[in-house]
């Protein structure tokens, strides 16, 4: 059982509510990108996704990863960071013994340099899809090459292992395909009641509640596979309606923060 949870933001990007669901507003609006910090009671403290950091700005200083920047415009505070967060809780970053990793776009990893000392937990398959990519292949792949530290894969569990990662079901990945090769989410069991991060199955929480899609022209931008995520967006629709008190966080959505 998790004793301890919080659901962050580490900065924010700009988008179209029309580009991120059907019918959607002609409007500017702000996605944050969410993580989550949580402690177990033998493993330590853990978390899900880093969201943006002050690497993510060095990461895409160059062209053409700088093309990241202008389809996303990105803002992230003063003391915003996974990092500077966890210092305000008096959490030092070695004590971050585990990062899981949803999937490996940069507004969900750009953090995770700050934690020399975890070790990740990721989809193989997702590693694989991407970690090679260079240039305009990994802009529009959402990857960033110079996030991933040098031992990343000597730190790394694949999910596809064992996703009940740490064999009591307090933490169970969950594939979530469609969006980028190989993403999962995580459903969580904490003291306060059960936990569903669905990364970005979807960018609204309106999305999975009336199985609403992304607009085509999205789509055809940035979805991976989309047959796999419409299944995967059909299957939280019907996981939410069975399971109605178990709390969904969608990564981008501002309603999980409210």
């Amino acid at each position: 059982m998790i004793t301890e949870f919080e659901w962050l933001q580490a900065g924010h990007c700009l988008s179209l509510d029309a580009l991120t669901i059907k019918a959607g507003r002609w409007r500017v609006d702000r996605y944050p990108a969410g993580f989550a910090l949580f402690k177990h009671p033998k493993h330590g403290w853990a978390l899900f996704d880093t969201g943006y950091s002050e690497h993510f700005f060095a990461a895409s200083k160059r062209f053409p990863y700088r093309l990241y920047r202008f389809a996303t415009p990105v803002t992230l505070l003063p003391g915003e960071s996974a990092r500077a967060q966890l210092a305000r809780r008096s959490i030092r970053p070695e004590e971050i013994k585990t990062l899981f990793l949803s999937h490996l776009h940069a507004d969900h990893v750009a953090g995770i340099r700050d934690f020399p000392q975890a070790d990740f937990v990721t989809s193989r398959a997702g590693f694989e899809a991407l970690h090679s990519l260079r240039g305009m292949a990994a802009v529009r792949g959402g990857f960033l090459p110079d996030l991933l530290p040098s031992d990343f894969e000597q730190r790394t569990r694949w999910i596809e292992e064992d996703p009940d990662v740490w064999g009591d079901q307090s933490v169970r990945m969950v594939a979530l395909p469609g969006h980028a090769p190989g993403q999962y989410g995580a459903r969580i069991l904490t003291d306060g009641g059960e936990k569903f991060l669905c990364a970005d199955a979807c960018w609204q929480s309106r999305a999975y509640r009336d199985l609403v899609d992304l607009p085509a022209f999205t789509h055809a931008l940035l979805t991976y596979d989309v047959p796999a995520f419409r299944e995967s967006l059909r299957a939280l629709h019907q996981f939410s309606r069975e399971n109605p008190e178990v709390a969904i966080y969608p990564s981008h959505c501002s309603e999980a923060f409210r």
